[in-house]
């Protein structure tokens, strides 16, 4: 939940990078790194949460935490991130963020906005 607050904040620049989508202007690897970094960043946000408010505070209560739900294994830097999630084979981001391009342009095309 907190993940997806923080990550809610990028809406401005989903619907900036859909526009340009729409107009031809971002590739499909170029709009899958613009949607991670965006994603990235709401990891570390999330991240510092967990570190800065969550954790004192249950340590505090002393109450149980999972620091991986947090993020909390997240590498600081986006380069680091995202190759990690190459070595993993994993479908995520390439599969669901190629599919949101192609569909995203598919749309486009219908309405005859981009040739």
């Amino acid at each position: 939940m907190v993940f997806e607050l923080y990550n809610a904040r990028n809406s401005p620049l989903v619907v900036q990078l859909y526009k340009e989508t729409e107009r031809g202007k971002v590739s499909k690897a170029q709009y899958i790194e613009r949607i991670t970094r965006m994603e990235f960043e709401a990891i570390r946000a999330t991240n510092e949460f967990y570190r800065t408010f969550w954790l004192p505070h249950v340590l505090a209560k002393k109450l149980p935490t999972d620091p991986s739900i947090w993020h909390s294994s997240a590498s600081d830097r986006y380069e680091d991130w995202i190759a990690g999630l190459k070595l993993q084979q994993s479908g995520y981001p390439y599969d669901s963020y190629g599919a949101d391009y192609s569909k995203l342009l598919r749309q486009v095309q219908r309405k005859g906005r981009l040739r």
